[in-house]
């Protein structure tokens, strides 16, 4: 076979072979390749909502402490007006999301009068009782309401349930921590004079649109036998539950 025979000869064999398909098992292994990658693409963005939600909570509820702080030392007094957490009837408002966080508290004149002394005079109610259909937005429940609840003898309010969260702010079980959310009827947001404020109340980033989520200020006002003499605020938490600790924790895990 001369030279020129050999290579038209290899150069059909070349045709030949790249004409070729490919075969079963080369598809199926660029199919897994091709399923590797992806997935590998999938779990690098695996929980960046639940990061930036918390990320966001986190932020937020360290915002609203600073300022409930700034607030009460510029204008001598803690904030007014917070929303009750409280339906029409006085029990624990079911659009929150985790009502188990929570207990009521049945103020007597010397529980409080901590509150009131801090400034503390009156929460806000609402038309809305448990079992109804619920609002369009449970974040404005509060809003527009006319109704003050006077912070007095027999006034119910919210209280920290003592097993999940005395410990978390160094207390013991008899300590009577207070949950005040802080909604757009709140002096935070309605002192115009102050030159301290937000601009609106905030609600959690997480927020499910048929529940009420915003952040609650915490407020130390003692035991029932021993009560402070002017409330203590420890902080806040998210609709959630969640410290500003917990959740730079959540926002670090992913």
């Amino acid at each position: 076979m001369t030279l020129i025979a050999k290579l038209e000869a290899r150069r059909s064999q070349l045709k030949a072979q790249r004409r070729n398909p490919f075969t079963l098992l080369e598809l199926l292994v660029v199919v897994a390749i091709i399923a590797i990658i992806a997935g590998a693409i999938i779990s690098s963005y695996d929980g960046l909502d639940d990061t930036a939600a918390a990320s966001t909570s986190s932020h937020t509820t360290a915002s609203c402490d600073q300022i409930i702080r700034q607030y009460t030392v510029i204008n001598n007094t803690a904030p007014n007006k917070f929303d009750s957490g409280l339906d029409s009837a006085g029990a624990i408002l079911d659009l929150l999301p985790n009502t188990t966080l929570f207990t009521i508290n049945t103020l007597s004149a010397t529980t409080a009068a901590p509150l009131t002394v801090a400034g503390i005079t009156a929460l806000k109610a609402t038309a809305y009782t448990n079992g109804a259909t619920a609002p369009n937005t449970p974040n404005r429940v509060y809003d527009g309401s006319t109704t003050d609840i006077s912070i007095a003898s027999n006034t119910k309010v919210l209280q920290l349930n003592t097993a999940t969260f005395n410990s978390k702010f160094g207390f013991g079980a008899t300590e009577i921590l207070v949950a005040l959310p802080i909604g757009n009827n709140c002096t935070l947001v309605t002192n115009t004079s102050s030159k301290v404020t937000l601009g609106q109340a905030p609600a959690s980033p997480d927020a499910l649109k048929t529940k009420y989520c915003r952040y609650f200020a915490i407020y130390d006002i003692g035991t029932s036998t021993t009560p402070l003499a002017n409330a203590k605020f420890l902080g806040m938490i998210d609709a959630n539950g969640k410290t500003i600790d917990e959740l730079a924790v959540a926002a670090k895990a992913n």
